[in-house]
């Protein structure tokens, strides 16, 4: 009875809906692939633009939450903002709009539209700041065709 209370107590005063009340939960994405250099390294994201974080692999993951109930990615940019997990013509990103792919967890595996396939782990992509310079830099193509020489295929493992 008290929860019932406390979700409505949510719902009304915070504008939290009672449906989605303890669905987010926190995640850490990393990169698994056959390439020693790369398997099992976090994912983090750095500024890139205005609103935009493109995603890198390094040596530690960003927390990240998961909303189960709407299929969005997100991290906190402020208080009243969030930034979302998203694919722009192909560059795996964090941006303040809301994306229109589909994120899902499938079999521990980070999955668009349905499918864990199309992530890649990238270097020299000509990124703003030129990070991918050194850093691999996470890239989507749903064709299996990467865009960069340098690319190597990944799965994204989620973990809780």
């Amino acid at each position: 009875m008290f929860f019932n209370y406390l979700f409505l107590l949510l719902n009304l005063v915070l504008g939290v809906p009672l449906s989605s009340a303890g669905e987010v939960s926190d995640i850490a994405l990393y990169a698994y692939s056959g390439y020693d250099e790369i398997n099992g390294l976090g994912i983090y994201n750095i500024h890139e633009g205005a609103g935009i974080n493109y995603l890198f692999l390094g040596q530690s993951a960003a927390t990240l939450f998961y909303n189960k109930s709407t299929d969005v990615i997100f991290q906190k940019l402020t208080d009243k903002y969030n930034q979302y997990l998203a694919i722009a013509g192909g560059i795996v990103e964090l941006a303040v709009y809301q994306p229109d792919v589909k994120f899902t967890v499938v079999k521990g595996n980070l999955a668009a539209d349905g499918s864990a396939d199309g992530f890649y782990a990238c270097k020299n992509t000509g990124d703003p700041y030129g990070y991918s310079k050194n850093q691999y830099q996470v890239l989507y193509n749903r064709s299996g065709s990467p865009a960069y020489d340098s690319c190597k295929p990944i799965s994204i493992g989620v973990k809780y």
